[in-house]
């Protein structure tokens, strides 16, 4: 069993979720490229949902997903996309430019980050509402395309997430995080000549690419919640946006369990889920299900197929390894377990908690070593899971 360590630490807050506020707003393009202006559908956490409400303010601002629409169509039809993360605390852009050309998508997919850094600093809806350090971006369809390019020039944008895309000859520039989601039952863009092969091209990617290929329910409409007309369709769009948001918890909240609803076991066991392809570039350490007293919570690690190590100590500490930064104390460093990740790159120790109350409020702090191509081991993020009553 996993030792428990006194160290006294403030248990991370709950995931919190909002009501979804949304208007019609105009960027000003600072850019001198793409459109003078960009108008955009803007979907925000609130006290109360509906169009105009005000934002509910937030000390250091939200994350930013800004999203690129399809082909003939605008932002402003992807509702069910800008509510969803809306309500989980994001700021969404619904970009309404250039409905059928791509080369205009991606000058103003270009130029919305510097024009959201512009609107942040001055009076509006969005004075102080955005964390610029945290913007992700997503399209679907002629914008899920166009997101490898916006990302291949990319201005400052974190990750990408592509939905059922189409062709995509930047892929292979980009560096940020990436997943694709297409459905087995798109006929319009099918996904083995248009979404896998965008992934297989993400060569020059960090951290994590990942391709999820959904079963027949999920069409070219449904995927990213552009049609929401059937139970079906909603059904979906709840599996692929939970994808969505794990893998954008992840790489803008800092939130390494995010992971699980990508490519771990929650994600594994999604009904709809026909295929999952990833590559993991930096191993990544998370914690899974809820560590009371009496009961039992996962430390999970995913990285290349390879040799993994997981470790703890008393405290933090910072210092330099060959295998990348140590976040431990080395002088209570314990090694807690050793093993390996086989093709489904995942390794997991499950953790027992003794039903002691003095435990409740005492931390555990873990850090984890992983595999990466072509034959090295690497550090992971540092993860505390506090002991609950």
């Amino acid at each position: 069993m996993l030792p428990l360590l006194a160290v006294l630490l403030i248990a991370p807050l709950a995931a919190q979720t909002f009501a979804a506020g949304h208007a019609d707003i105009v960027l000003a393009n600072p850019t001198g490229q793409g459109s003078a202006n960009i108008p955009a559908t803007i979907y925000y956490p609130a006290a109360a949902p509906g169009p105009g409400v005000p934002l509910l303010p937030r000390a250091g601002g939200y994350r930013v997903l800004v999203f690129l629409h399809g082909l003939n169509v605008l932002g402003s039809g992807y509702g069910a996309l800008g509510t969803r993360f809306a309500q989980n605390g994001y700021v969404v852009v619904l970009g309404n430019t250039a409905p059928s050309s791509a080369v205009l998508q991606v000058q103003d997919g270009i130029a919305t980050f510097a024009a959201l850094a512009q609107a942040n600093g001055q009076p509006g809806l969005l004075q102080g509402a955005l964390d610029l350090a945290r913007v992700g971006l997503a399209g679907h369809s002629m914008g899920g395309a166009t997101t490898t390019g916006v990302l291949a020039a990319n201005p400052g944008y974190r990750c990408g997430f592509c939905f059922a895309p189409g062709v995509a000859p930047s892929a292979g520039q980009v560096t940020v995080p990436m997943a694709v989601c297409h459905g087995a039952g798109d006929s319009f863009l099918n996904w083995q000549t248009f979404g896998l092969p965008l992934y297989q091209n993400l060569t020059a990617v960090q951290q994590l690419r990942s391709f999820h290929l959904m079963n027949a329910d999920c069409t070219h409409g449904n995927v990213a919640g552009f049609v929401q007309v059937t139970q079906v369709d909603r059904e979906v769009f709840d599996a692929t946006s939970e994808v969505a948001l794990g893998f954008f918890d992840c790489f803008l909240g800092g939130d390494a369990a995010g992971l699980e609803r990508v490519i771990g076991t929650q994600a594994r066991s999604e009904p709809r889920l026909q295929q999952l392809d990833c590559e993991v570039r930096a191993p990544q350490h998370w914690s899974v299900g809820r560590p009371g007293l009496g009961q039992s919570f996962t430390l999970r690690i995913a990285a290349e197929p390879g040799p993994v190590g997981l470790f703890t100590a008393a405290s933090q500490g910072s210092w330099s390894t060959p295998f990348g930064s140590a976040l431990l104390d080395p002088a209570s460093l314990v090694v807690v377990a050793t093993g390996a990740t086989a093709n489904d790159r995942l390794w997991s120790l499950p953790v027992s908690v003794p039903a002691d109350p003095t435990l409740v409020g005492l931390a555990v702090l873990t850090q984890g070593l992983g595999f990466v191509p072509p034959s090295a081991l690497r550090t992971t993020g540092l993860v505390t899971t506090v002991v609950e009553p």
